[in-house]
C-alpha cells in the first residue's frame, strides 16, 4: 500500500511541475510577444514625427 501511494504522490508531484513549468513559458512568450510590440509602436511613434517633420518643413517652402 504504502508503495503504490508513494507512486501516486510522485507521478502527481511531476505533472504539478509540468504544468507550473508550462505556464513560466507561456509568461515568458507573453513577455516577449509584449516588448516586441512595443519596440514596433515606438518605430511607428518615430516615423510618424519624421514624417510629420517632413510636411510641415514642405510647407514652409510652398
Amino acid at each position: 500500500m504504502r508503495r503504490k501511494n508513494k507512486k501516486r504522490t510522485r507521478s502527481r508531484r511531476i505533472k504539478i511541475k509540468k504544468k507550473t513549468k508550462n505556464k513560466k513559458d507561456e509568461k515568458e512568450e507573453e513577455e516577449k510577444k509584449e516588448k516586441e510590440e512595443e519596440k514596433e509602436d515606438e518605430k511607428e511613434e518615430e516615423e510618424d514625427m519624421e514624417n510629420e517633420i517632413t510636411h510641415k518643413a514642405e510647407n514652409i517652402n510652398i
